[in-house]
């Protein structure tokens, strides 16, 4: 009989992401990916010296600096973005598969034994932590779950694992 294989499948809560980005790693990442010139002079002006202000019953208060988070209602937002979060490649473990939509994460590892499993995806939540924290941004273990799936069914509940992100126990 062929064994089971398992799989353990973390899904990650990130924090206000959109408004978080950091602007100036925004530049610095599309530097690094080769755009250069007017082009990259045109993204640092867009995203730099950003400022908003509240009117609240007829009255306009002073207006503040933005230092954090891609435009709203921008075309550009969504792109922004992407390339924001796409950075995060890196810091997975390689045996690690990954899925993004927008600011939703999720990442997963199959293997025959769930120790295996449980390894692994602790190794990619260390990097996706050290990742977020360069970044600025926050993730919300209390909002981050996992799962393991199976294709046994008589051993499906019997599964279980210790997860955390950092110090922080991650709930099944």
């Amino acid at each position: 009989m062929k064994p089971h294989r398992k799989t353990m499948a973390v899904f990650l809560d990130l924090s206000a992401t959109f408004d978080r980005v950091w602007c100036q790693n925004l530049v610095h990442i599309y530097y690094n990916t080769g755009i250069k010139g007017n082009a990259l002079i045109w993204i640092n002006d867009f995203l730099r010296d950003r400022k908003f202000s509240v009117r609240f019953n007829g009255v306009l208060f002073e207006s503040h600096k933005l230092r954090a988070g891609v435009p709203q209602g921008s075309v550009l937002r969504p792109l922004l973005f992407l390339n924001h979060m796409n950075t995060i490649h890196p810091h997975i473990h390689p045996d690690t598969k990954i899925a993004c939509y927008a600011d939703d994460i999720a990442v997963w590892h199959s293997h025959i034994d769930t120790a295996v499993s449980q390894e692994v995806i602790s190794a990619t939540l260390e990097g996706i932590a050290a990742w977020a924290e360069d970044l600025k941004l926050t993730i919300k273990a209390d909002k981050t779950n996992y799962r393991i799936f199976s294709t046994d069914r008589r051993h499906r509940s019997t599964f279980s694992a210790t997860i955390k992100i950092r110090e922080s126990q991650i709930k099944s």
